[in-house]
């Protein structure tokens, strides 16, 4: 069924996150397409994982930190959009001045993969990815860093 749907939407410029996902939230217009109830608050940080599992984690904590995101995605099992193209939109997107990528410590070395064509570095823009065995160690240095990123 799958791959049905992909040709479905071969060369009709449509595309898929998914599936076993979350879904993907977009704050600054009000778009929640997820499962979950919550949406997150608004802010300038784009968070990524393909864990619906550690988003649901992630948007509870960040509604109790009062941290805010421009878009937060699951990217599950990537059958279509993958890491690099969600990176290579939210380059793009104004609202966006950081990405946050956890994903499973087993997919590091297709994760680095991704990360070619993204914007380079800057003071304004910048992308950390954080290997989901990590994220609690980083959980805490990011809310000790979290005014300066906001």
């Amino acid at each position: 069924m799958e791959q049905d749907i992909l040709n479905l939407i071969q060369n009709t410029g449509t595309r898929i996150i998914g599936p076993n996902c979350l879904g993907l939230m977009n704050p600054h217009i009000n778009l929640n397409a997820t499962f979950s109830a919550d949406i997150a608050k608004k802010g300038n940080i784009a968070f990524i994982s393909q864990s619906g599992a550690m988003c649901t984690s992630v948007l509870d904590w960040s509604l109790k930190e009062n941290v805010g995101f421009s878009a937060f995605v699951s990217i599950g099992s990537m059958a279509d959009v993958q890491f690099g193209d969600l990176i290579q939109y939210l380059g793009h997107d104004p609202k966006t001045k950081m990405n946050i990528i956890s994903y499973p410590v087993s997919q590091n070395s297709i994760a680095t993969n991704y990360f070619p064509g993204h914007k380079p570095q800057t003071p304004e823009y910048d992308t950390e990815r954080v290997p989901e065995k990590l994220f609690l160690s980083w959980n805490r240095r990011f809310r000790q860093h979290r005014v300066s990123l906001i």
